[in-house]
């Protein structure tokens, strides 16, 4: 997400097939890694299934191969293949086999992967890879097939990056949001306004010390105008900052300049923070162990979003997703217990190993109940009303465009409307547009 630090969005690493773990029907069989690089350690496969749930259906009758592709990092890997293990001791008749590839040549390799006659039956990716794959006719648009208990249980944002008109791509897996940090040694109370929120920041700063340091790269802050009516751009209307959305989305960031310091795409904000010299931050909740372990967990908060003193309405972070997709040409068997196994996934047994505590936090699609964490409680009620991420392939000038519309008007005193009108034009034109 931010160019100067490393955002874990979705991307596949690798470039072939790395990890390859089979469990097949051959009970009792020792799974076979096929590596070319170091692969994830492997859990004990021993463990006992949970129990049964609301999509799960226990026996032996379940037949069919199901065959994933997935990025994850090492630490995802392993709990992916401990659900495997708990799925494959639920359906010992089911073919399941796990593969570690790339991103940046899924579409090629998925093609390759159907001449051949061994395409995978699921994919994990991003929503924005989901579109161009449904797009280039390979995935399987699931619309009908999801029970009304289920969709009613994901998370609104999540489900918004995965439908394309009519068409329901995939299922969310897991989220992470852009969120308020707030270190209460520093700032001992939330704050209600965005009013209230500058006042007690400035009074930090009285005391030598960074009231709110915010970065206000398009990532961080484009949720933000949610206070303002909308999304500033969507993938069905790029140019919707170029009007009252975008005018009011300036001044707030120019009004929430005045808490104290500001960065675009930078770490500085975030390496305050975790020295203890700044209040507040917005940050991807992702990383709030690497912010707890830096100041102190019980140090460490995320506050509800203040509303905007001048529109009433809350602001908001931006949310993206990891999700899973079907392939288009599943029919019989090998649908049906790839269904089971995607409904597994979301199952809150499952839904609860995915986002376990971890050096990169990942939060449920799923609701579920409390997790009996303070600091993950507040992460997932805070991005209640996240704004999905855009899905641009081409997203970078628009951001880097709004980006320097909202410096100009917060360091050069720019007339929000002409900041965004120039935007536009460069936006159009094709300009290069430098970083703020």
């Amino acid at each position: 997400m931010r160019s100067s630090r490393s955002k874990r969005q979705p991307s596949y690493l690798a470039s072939a097939l790395l990890l390859t773990c089979l469990l097949g029907a051959c009970q009792g069989a020792v799974p076979a890694v096929i590596t070319t690089t170091p692969s994830p350690p492997l859990p004990d496969t021993s463990q006992p299934a949970p129990p049964a749930t609301h999509a799960v259906e226990t026996g032996a009758g379940l037949r069919g191969k199901v065959h994933l592709w997935l990025d994850w990092a090492p630490q995802d890997m392993a709990r992916m293949v401990e659900l495997a293990s708990r799925f494959h001791t639920l359906h010992p008749g089911v073919d399941l086999r796990i593969s570690y590839t790339s991103a940046e040549t899924l579409g090629d390799d998925l093609m390759a992967a159907r001449e051949a006659g061994d395409q995978p039956t699921m994919v994990i990716a991003s929503p924005v890879t989901g579109v161009d794959l449904y797009q280039s006719g390979l995935l399987l648009d699931i619309r009908e097939r999801v029970p009304p208990e289920i969709l009613s249980q994901l998370h609104p944002a999540a489900m918004a990056q995965l439908r394309v008109g009519e068409a329901l791509l995939g299922l969310p897996i897991d989220f992470e949001a852009v969120v308020l940090y707030r270190n209460r040694n520093i700032v001992s109370e939330p704050v209600e306004t965005t009013r209230d929120l500058v006042a007690a920041a400035q009074a930090v700063a009285a005391k030598n010390r960074i009231g709110a340091y915010f970065d206000f790269g398009f990532p961080m802050s484009g949720g933000f105008a949610t206070a303002c009516g909308g999304p500033l751009l969507t993938a069905e209307n790029a140019t919707a900052f170029d009007g009252p959305i975008g005018v009011c989305w300036t001044i707030l960031l120019r009004r929430l300049a005045r808490a104290g310091k500001v960065a675009f795409n930078s770490e500085k904000d975030i390496t305050d923070f975790k020295s203890g010299k700044a209040g507040w931050v917005v940050e991807s909740t992702s990383r709030m162990w690497e912010l707890a372990r830096a100041i102190g967990e019980t140090n460490l908060a995320i506050d509800p979003w203040p509303v905007h003193s001048e529109t009433g309405e809350s602001l908001a972070g931006h949310l993206w997703t990891r999700s899973l997709f079907l392939d288009s040409s599943l029919r019989g068997e090998n649908l049906e217990a790839t269904w089971a196994f995607a409904m597994y996934l979301l199952s809150p047994d499952a839904q609860r190993v995915i986002t376990a505590r971890g050096d990169v936090q990942r939060l449920p699609a799923l609701q579920l109940s409390g997790s009996g964490d303070s600091l993950l409680d507040s992460a997932r009620s805070a991005s209640e009303a996240s704004l999905p991420f855009p899905l641009l392939k081409d997203l970078g000038p628009y951001a880097r465009a709004l980006e320097r519309a909202a410096s100009a008007v917060i360091y050069s005193g720019s007339l929000p409307e002409l900041a965004l009108r120039r935007a536009m034009v460069e936006i159009r034109a094709g300009t290069p547009t430098p970083e703020p």
